[in-house]
């Protein structure tokens, strides 16, 4: 069979029905209110036709006619985002004249409102790129939106990266204090976040303060009305500061200040002379667990704390559910990104030689899996190829949807890596990185990690040191 599509001379006869006055229109459709208001003309087997919105309220039950014409009433979409919307519906074209993020914003939420789906991650990607270089005046906008639109998914993870990675941008903002409580208290939950436990207790001082507009940084000079303000608006967002994660210093110099308004965790005891540890303190001082799990989020671009906890499991040769996120033994330090360094062999050997254990963790191009090998020993970079022997080292296939299907491929042989200077990570014909070409083939390790191809292209690369926490 021979196939040939003509769509963009379909697109073309439908818009011109559209500008056409002798078009049999059996639709009017009002947008907008006021002094920004227009009436759209439209085709009903048209809006039925390429949307299931139109499909529901042009329906019997819910249009009223004039006439003999259906009249829908719009008020809170612009009549300029909906005749880039009405366009689209005719010819499948989005046409932005505009890079104002507010306009492009307004087309986005009429557009999911609307249901059209298609687009969504299209207008997504339009609106986000002129604001990242002003990221801190539109984060808790965007912050919004991905929970507010649960379709938003571009945003969502634009979001989900940014407080993973940069959660200074939220918290140093100058739009920080107008987040709502909810989000803040979602925050602080997290257990991925790059921030340090004093710089979220700092953040939320000043947060609670705002609210209840304390505006003397004179603490001292407060009374005991200023402190009871501060204590209920405290009350929420406490009991997830980890305060057994902070320094002795910090924690005198920046908690007990704020004594009476956190009087319900704090003994009136506390004395930084009393005690030699910051952990000492809050045993003795708090009337919950000490044990709160540190904030442990790790900087990859590929794997998550979840891979981390498998992977922990793996080092230790425990089932993959023995460790759980409070409890896996491992930090993982990144010492190089292809994405970042450059795929060149030597920038990894000078980033990663004699790091002692380290985790690589590969993603493919174009099939996006996630393999990588395990290296208990040093790599070093030696001008001839040396065996490194070991029985200690793994490779493996990631399934992120299901850890219990993930593969973890063990040697049987003892020289299970090896090291030459002008290779990257190798474990053997198994796993063998070069610049940006991987090779692996089922040789020297119990199970095949990969069912097709034995060389691809790795479309990013990370290597992780592995530290006893």
């Amino acid at each position: 069979m021979i196939t040939q599509q003509f769509l963009p001379c379909l697109s073309q006869n439908y818009l011109s029905a559209l500008t056409n006055n002798d078009s049999e229109f059996d639709v009017i459709i009002k947008i907008g209110e006021g002094n920004n208001y227009k009436e759209f003309d439209a085709h009903s087997f048209v809006l039925f036709t390429r949307s299931i919105y139109f499909r529901t309220a042009l329906s019997k039950r819910w249009v009223k006619k004039q006439d003999n014409k259906m009249i829908f009433h719009k008020p809170n979409i612009s009549p300029k985002v909906f005749e880039i919307l009405l366009k689209y519906i005719y010819g499948g074209i989005v046409e932005i004249d505009t890079e104002d993020p507010e306009e492009i914003l307004d087309l986005l939420i009429a557009s999911d409102e609307l249901c059209f789906v298609e687009i969504l991650d299209y207008l997504q990607e339009i609106f986000l790129e002129p604001i990242k270089n002003s990221l801190q005046d539109y984060i808790v906008l965007i912050i919004n939106l991905s929970l507010r639109h649960p379709t938003f998914n571009v945003i969502k993870q634009y979001v989900d990266f940014t407080i993973k990675f940069s959660p200074h941008i939220i918290f140093f903002s100058k739009e920080f204090y107008n987040l709502d409580q909810e989000i803040l208290e979602s925050l602080l939950k997290r257990d991925d976040i790059m921030i340090k436990e004093i710089q979220l207790w700092d953040c939320l001082l000043e947060w609670c303060k705002f609210k209840v507009e304390l505006n003397n940084s004179k603490i001292d000079e407060w009374d005991d009305i200023d402190f009871i303000k501060l204590k209920e608006s405290l009350q929420p967002f406490i009991k997830y500061i980890r305060f057994s994660h902070m320094t002795t210093s910090d924690f005198t110099d920046k908690v007990l200040p704020y004594r009476p308004s956190v009087e319900e965790y704090i003994y009136d005891i506390i004395k930084k002379i009393f005690f030699t540890s910051i952990r000492d303190m809050i045993r003795l001082s708090f009337n919950f667990s000490i044990e709160q799990p540190k904030r442990r989020g790790i900087d990859s671009l590929l794997i998550n704390i979840n891979e981390c906890v498998l992977i922990s499991c793996w080092i230790d040769n425990r089932p993959f559910n023995y460790y759980s996120f409070s409890t896996f033994p491992y930090d993982f330090h990144l010492l190089f990104r292809a994405s970042r360094d450059g795929f060149n062999n030597s920038t990894f050997h000078e980033l990663c030689d004699m790091k002692g254990p380290t985790l690589t963790v590969i993603r493919v191009e174009g099939t996006n899996e996630l393999i990588g090998g395990y290296n208990p020993l040093d790599w070093h970079s030696p001008p001839d190829w040396v065996e490194g022997i070991t029985r200690e080292s793994f490779i493996f296939k990631i399934d992120s949807q299901d850890h219990e299907k993930s593969i973890l491929s063990k040697p049987y042989i003892e020289d299970s890596v090896a090291n030459k200077y002008d290779n990257g990570p190798d474990f053997r014909d198994d796993l063998t990185i070069s610049g940006s070409k991987c090779h692996c083939e089922h040789f020297g390790y119990n199970k095949r990690i990969r069912s097709t191809g034995i060389d691809f292209v790795i479309a990013d690369y990370e290597v992780f040191r592995i530290v006893k926490s």
